[in-house]
């Protein structure tokens, strides 16, 4: 069996994960009516984010290389401020 590695959409995911994204989850909620047919009773959508991912970030410059190997020895908390003025940076 061969397994097809579509580095792409491998390299999107990691972005995505190291950059932090909003999703939105659902839960449904049944309950059983008098004739015993399970019917829906609640549907609940709360909205999240999940933040960035700081091992997905260093996977991420692993795999496409960081700017002048900038970041490659750095800890986790000076790729945290690091991030975080990059993310500064993209609002303005």
């Amino acid at each position: 069996m061969e397994i097809k590695i579509n580095k792409d959409k491998i390299a999107k995911a990691l972005f995505k994960k190291a950059v932090g994204y909003d999703f939105e989850e659902s839960v449904e909620e049944f309950c059983v009516n008098e004739s015993g047919d399970m019917i829906k009773n609640k549907r609940k959508v709360n909205k999240k984010h999940l933040p960035p991912d700081v091992p997905a970030v260093k996977a991420l410059f692993e795999l496409c290389g960081s700017p002048e190997g900038k970041y490659d020895n750095m800890t986790e908390e000076e790729l945290l401020i690091e991030r975080a003025k990059i993310l500064e940076e993209l609002k303005k």
